[in-house]
């Protein structure tokens, strides 16, 4: 195949690598001020890539087209979602009601262990209900925010799910539309980068979701072992959590330990090695093997990603800086460096 020429005209390399500067200026500006609106499209691309690589293989295994194995995955999708519900769902608020009730007895007990520290006290008289506003405007203004939160909310993941089907039905439509937008010269070296973008992607959700399920089911069976109550709800949430890297971690292990000090001071120490245990399992057994596959982003760069995105996109930003940096890293390495700095070098 002929060689892509992606330089413009005799411009020099200064002056390409200014013009690659002045893009990437844009790119960030657009993020700053479109962040919500491209995390939702971008979250229904992961969507999309999902529901495409399905529908793939089965239309591989029946010769169905890929269209309408799409279709079928998604409804298989739908129906074992609400099955899971319909099964799991009185249990697991039984389980959460309990856990409720069972963390301020716990934060009672810290404070006791922890009443000797003279720093302690400021800790936890910012957790004293005495200093809450308990007033019914006050309640019914946070219930309302609530209510207001999980519309919002909902309504998000409905737009996310119809974005990434509408994608997955017809991929290519969408994406030479997009190649589309670039010089004719340029389209042959776009096609190949979305290529590279879906590949990197697509691991990057099989191994999200490797990991997830790992998490969860050791952590469930290691609760279990350990007489933890509530061990399938808090076995959910560390494979829930286990989506954004290190942070995830952290906050799926509070409850658990604080669930293990009320029995004693030695279960918290068997929970905390629970939850080691299982990180070193995801972290260096199943994740590098995930990676052979996909980009491997060094952890300081995954932290640095994580608090970025978290902070100039909020919440979702942090569950997606991962994929975000990794597909960054993609474009900067296929678009910047080998065809303008490794072109200039030759």
């Amino acid at each position: 195949m002929k060689d892509v020429d992606l330089s413009i005209g005799t411009s020099s390399p200064t002056a390409r690598t200014l013009r690659w500067i002045a893009l990437t200026a844009l790119a960030l500006l657009a993020v700053w001020i479109a962040g919500g609106f491209l995390l939702i499209g971008f979250t229904g691309i992961l969507v999309a890539i999902m529901l495409r690589a399905l529908g793939d293989q089965l239309a591989r295994a029946t010769g169905l087209s890929c269209g309408r194995t799409v279709l079928i995955v998604t409804l298989a999708l739908i129906l074992l979602i609400g099955l899971t519900c319909w099964l799991l769902a009185p249990r697991l608020a039984s389980q959460v009601d309990e856990l409720w009730q069972a963390i301020p007895q716990s934060i009672d007990q810290l404070r006791a262990g922890l009443s000797n520290y003279s720093w302690s006290g400021t800790l936890f008289r910012q957790l004293d209900p005495d200093r809450l506003d308990l007033d019914s405007g006050s309640i019914l203004g946070r219930l309302s925010g609530a209510a207001s939160s999980v519309m919002s909310f909902l309504g998000t993941l409905v737009v996310v799910c119809f974005i990434g089907l509408y994608l997955a039905l017809d991929t290519k439509l969408y994406r030479s539309g997009l190649i589309r937008l670039f010089p004719p010269s340029y389209r042959p070296r776009v096609d190949r980068i979305l290529d590279e973008l879906g590949r990197l992607l697509k691991w990057w959700l099989i191994g999200r979701g490797i990991s997830m399920i790992a998490t969860g089911v050791l952590t469930g069976l290691g609760l279990w072992l350990l007489g933890i109550p509530l061990a399938l709800t808090l076995a959910l949430l560390a494979a829930v959590l286990t989506f954004v890297p290190y942070v995830g971690a952290i906050l799926s292990a509070i409850p658990a330990l604080l669930l293990g000090l009320v029995q004693s001071p030695t279960m918290v120490l068997y929970v905390s090695l629970l939850y080691v245990v299982v990180q070193l399992v995801e972290g260096y057994l199943l994740t590098p093997l995930i990676q052979q596959e996909t980009v491997a982003l060094p952890p300081a760069l995954t932290i640095a990603s994580l608090v970025l995105f978290g902070a100039l996109l909020g919440p979702l930003g942090l569950m997606l800086g991962t994929p975000l940096a990794a597909a960054g890293i993609v474009l900067i390495r296929m678009a910047y460096v080998e065809d303008v700095l490794e072109r200039d070098e030759t």
